[in-house]
């Protein structure tokens, strides 16, 4: 059994988004349907669609993929979630996950409060325009950000070489609430 994490932050002008990210596993079909059954039942409730994607992890020899539901009992009450999903043009996703895994990644972990990176690749979306690769990195703060480290990291030729193929990407920060069934308990507790 998994784990559902919740994070709050913003994207796009919206506020209070909510992401609700699942350790378990779960069927393309099985998503498919329930995205269907929401949308029938709660239709007129939503000022807008709701976003389900399943992605399925991307395993490679660094052993950096998905955190397993043991993992998730030792995430920091305070940290940071970065998502940032991409599409590169077809011609260049070898490269793209070569970047990801040789260079990448490797340059991330060298920076001062890095707790976590998993890649995913998408596996069902009812909107077929959404990035088809999604990288989390968890971070213990915003400060990693201003850090010689980070900068080294996200400034690369290979970096350069690599975004100037890329045709869709969303990439946001949320921040860590705690565990769904805490976080219901505390609410009750609260009442």
């Amino acid at each position: 059994m998994g784990h559902v994490l919740v994070y709050t932050g913003h994207r796009d002008g919206v506020v209070n988004l909510k992401i609700l990210l699942c350790s378990c596993s779960i069927s393309s079909s099985t998503l498919n349907a329930a995205h269907h059954d929401l949308l029938q039942d709660f239709a007129g409730v939503f000022k807008a669609a709701p976003d389900f994607r399943l992605y399925k992890p991307v395993m490679d020899p660094l052993g950096i993929s998905s955190m397993n539901a043991e993992q998730t009992e030792n995430l920091t009450p305070h940290h940071i979630l970065v998502s940032v999903a991409m599409t590169p043009q077809p011609y260049a996703d070898e490269e793209f996950n070569n970047w990801y895994r040789e260079e990448h990644i490797p340059l991330l972990m060298r920076v001062p409060t890095w707790v976590s990176s998993e890649r995913f690749k998408l596996e069902f979306s009812a909107d077929q325009k959404v990035p088809q690769y999604l990288a989390l990195h968890r971070w213990g703060t915003v400060d990693a950000f201003g850090t010689e480290e980070y900068k080294a990291a996200t400034s690369t030729p290979r970096r350069s070489a690599v975004m100037m193929e890329i045709v869709k990407n969303e990439r946001f920060l949320v921040s860590y609430e705690g565990k769904l069934g805490a976080l219901a308990r505390e609410s009750v507790h609260c009442a």
